[in-house]
Protein backbone atom coordinates (compact mmCIF):
# COMPACT_ATOMS: atom_id res chain seq x y z
CA UNK A 1 0.00 0.00 0.00
CA UNK A 2 2.85 2.39 0.82
CA UNK A 3 4.18 1.66 -3.07
CA UNK A 4 0.85 2.89 -4.27
CA UNK A 5 0.83 5.91 -2.40
CA UNK A 6 3.72 6.62 -3.62
CA UNK A 7 3.68 6.56 -6.86
CA UNK A 8 0.26 8.18 -6.53
CA UNK A 9 1.87 11.12 -4.99
CA UNK A 10 4.41 11.09 -7.28
CA UNK A 11 2.02 11.38 -10.21
CA UNK A 12 0.40 14.04 -8.68
CA UNK A 13 3.26 16.27 -8.32
CA UNK A 14 4.37 15.40 -12.10
CA UNK A 15 0.61 16.77 -13.03
CA UNK A 16 0.81 19.70 -11.48
CA UNK A 17 4.15 20.88 -12.20
CA UNK A 18 3.00 20.52 -15.76
CA UNK A 19 -0.18 22.39 -15.01
CA UNK A 20 2.03 25.19 -13.39
CA UNK A 21 4.77 25.23 -15.87
CA UNK A 22 2.31 25.21 -19.02
CA UNK A 23 0.09 28.33 -17.30
CA UNK A 24 3.67 29.85 -16.51
CA UNK A 25 4.57 29.53 -20.42
CA UNK A 26 1.61 30.41 -21.41
CA UNK A 27 1.19 33.87 -19.37
CA UNK A 28 5.16 34.70 -20.84
CA UNK A 29 4.44 34.19 -23.74
CA UNK A 30 0.65 36.14 -24.13
CA UNK A 31 3.21 39.37 -22.67
CA UNK A 32 6.43 38.70 -25.11
CA UNK A 33 3.30 38.81 -27.91
CA UNK A 34 1.99 41.77 -26.22
CA UNK A 35 5.23 43.63 -25.85
CA UNK A 36 6.28 43.29 -29.54
CA UNK A 37 3.35 44.22 -31.15
CA UNK A 38 3.25 47.26 -29.42
CA UNK A 39 6.68 47.89 -30.99
CA UNK A 40 4.63 47.00 -34.42
CA UNK A 41 3.43 48.19 -37.26
CA UNK A 42 1.05 47.01 -40.33
CA UNK A 43 2.83 48.96 -43.69
CA UNK A 44 0.59 48.83 -46.57
CA UNK A 45 2.71 47.74 -49.69
CA UNK A 46 1.76 47.53 -53.29
CA UNK A 47 1.94 43.20 -52.85
CA UNK A 48 -1.21 44.12 -49.82
CA UNK A 49 -0.01 44.48 -45.64
CA UNK A 50 3.43 43.87 -44.04
CA UNK A 51 3.75 43.78 -40.24
CA UNK A 52 7.27 45.12 -39.54
CA UNK A 53 9.11 47.15 -36.70
CA UNK A 54 10.12 50.59 -37.32
CA UNK A 55 12.33 51.91 -35.46
CA UNK A 56 14.49 55.38 -35.10
CA UNK A 57 14.37 58.17 -37.42
CA UNK A 58 16.02 59.17 -41.00
CA UNK A 59 16.65 57.14 -43.91
CA UNK A 60 15.70 53.23 -43.16
CA UNK A 61 18.09 50.19 -43.57
CA UNK A 62 15.94 47.34 -44.24
CA UNK A 63 16.88 44.35 -42.03
CA UNK A 64 16.04 41.00 -43.66
CA UNK A 65 17.16 37.64 -41.97
CA UNK A 66 16.86 33.89 -42.29
CA UNK A 67 15.64 33.13 -38.83
CA UNK A 68 12.33 32.79 -37.50
CA UNK A 69 11.68 35.48 -35.13
CA UNK A 70 10.52 38.26 -37.37
CA UNK A 71 10.73 41.98 -36.11
CA UNK A 72 11.60 40.58 -32.99
CA UNK A 73 14.97 40.07 -34.11
CA UNK A 74 17.63 42.74 -32.93
CA UNK A 75 17.32 45.56 -34.59
CA UNK A 76 20.88 47.54 -35.94
CA UNK A 77 20.36 50.48 -33.23
CA UNK A 78 22.46 53.71 -35.29
CA UNK A 79 22.12 57.02 -34.15
CA UNK A 80 21.83 58.12 -38.06
CA UNK A 81 19.05 55.95 -39.46
CA UNK A 82 16.06 54.10 -38.86
CA UNK A 83 15.20 50.41 -39.75
CA UNK A 84 11.99 48.36 -41.02
CA UNK A 85 12.65 44.71 -40.25
CA UNK A 86 9.47 42.81 -41.39
CA UNK A 87 7.67 39.75 -39.90
CA UNK A 88 7.23 36.60 -41.99
CA UNK A 89 4.20 35.40 -41.62
CA UNK A 90 5.42 32.08 -40.32
CA UNK A 91 5.75 33.73 -36.58
CA UNK A 92 1.97 34.67 -36.21
CA UNK A 93 1.73 38.31 -36.95
CA UNK A 94 -0.86 40.30 -37.30
CA UNK A 95 -0.45 40.85 -41.07
CA UNK A 96 -4.41 39.64 -42.53
CA UNK A 97 -4.13 35.76 -44.11
CA UNK A 98 -5.85 36.48 -47.01
CA UNK A 99 -2.12 38.09 -48.26
CA UNK A 100 0.31 35.43 -47.09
Amino acid sequence: MTKRRLKTGVAITAILLIVVSTASFLRWRNRQIQRLESHSTVVKTARGPVEAAVVGQGPAVLVLHGTLGGYCARSIRTASCGTLTPSPSTTGSRTPSSSR
